[in-house]
């Protein structure tokens, strides 16, 4: 993972959440709730702040640890490695509508008090990826 391709910040994306990662170092730790449950597992990929889309075949538990948050402590987490595919690329408009839709389509809006026609107005304004991943921290179920 120390050669890892992706240029940050990015996104980790499945159909359980979109979270923002912003160093290569927030990768190897992974909550161990959601290595157990295998959530990385279901069609989860990065798209990193050049657009390209990383699938990740594999995360291997490296060994245990407790969450570098303070806010998080004490929750158990694994240092993993995560292993990704090779990158496919994809447009602005292309990402912006994959997050608009998941967002809607599950509702992830409500989390941050908003309702659906506040969500589309802001995020219908983005008008670059580096402004797009800026404006979300987390959306979705939290695994952890």
């Amino acid at each position: 993972m120390d050669q890892m391709p992706i240029q940050f910040p990015a996104l980790r994306i499945n159909k359980f959440h979109i979270e923002r990662f912003r160093a290569s170092q927030e990768l190897s730790c992974m909550s161990q709730k959601f290595f157990d449950q295998g959530g990385f597992k279901h069609e989860t990929y990065f798209i990193d702040s050049e657009g390209k889309k990383f699938l990740i075949e594999n995360v291997t538990k490296i060994r245990r640890s407790w969450h570098p948050a303070y806010w998080f402590a004490p929750s158990p987490v694994f240092i993993v490695d995560v292993t990704i595919g090779k990158p496919t690329q994809l447009t602005f408009e292309e990402i912006k509508t994959m997050v608009i839709d998941l967002v809607v389509k599950n509702r992830w809006y409500t989390q941050g008090g908003e309702n659906k026609e506040k969500f589309l107005k802001a995020f219908e304004r983005i008008q670059s990826l580096p402004e797009l991943i800026e404006n979300i921290s987390f959306y979705g179920k939290w695994q952890g």
